[in-house]
């Protein structure tokens, strides 16, 4: 956790400044995507401290953009009038994540006798998962717009 905590000062630099440049839907899918593939790639096969601990950095570098620009985010997919139901709706289902998220982990933790490999494949995958429908989204968006425009 320590080593996870020493990421936030770099983190909460970089987000702000990458968000503005390209967008903030590619900085956060690519951001989010790259949580997923450490969480698969890293944590998975680590045996020992130092993997453990360069999860721990890669993983603290990445995973904030989930937790701090998703409310940035909902304006890009809805229209000004409906912002607050879309913002009310986004943290409903956040809270449900959250709150069904820490059972289903303790659960795959018992069942593999203390192992944490499925729980870093859930992790992994759900979070590539939310980051590609983001994503996807996004583009299925920009269409829209283009043929509105070309109308």
């Amino acid at each position: 956790m320590a080593f996870r905590t020493c990421c936030v000062f770099c983190r909460a630099r970089t987000r702000g400044f990458l968000a503005d440049r390209p967008g903030k839907v590619v900085v956060f899918c690519f951001f989010c995507a790259l949580s997923g593939i450490f969480a698969i790639a890293l944590w998975i096969p680590a045996t020992g401290r130092v993997p453990i601990i360069l999860y721990a950095l890669c993983y603290g570098f990445t995973s904030g953009t989930a937790v701090s620009l998703w409310a940035g985010l909902v304006p890009e997919f809805c229209e000004t009038p409906q912002i607050v139901t879309y913002l009310g709706a986004t943290c409903g289902v956040i809270s449900f994540a959250a709150l069904t998220s820490t059972p289903i982990a303790g659960a795959m933790v018992k069942q593999q006798r203390r192992s944490y490999w499925s729980t870093a494949l859930f992790a992994g995958l759900i979070m590539l998962t939310g980051s590609s429908t983001t994503f996807i989204n996004r583009f299925r968006r920009e269409l829209s717009k283009r043929k509105k425009m070309d109308d």
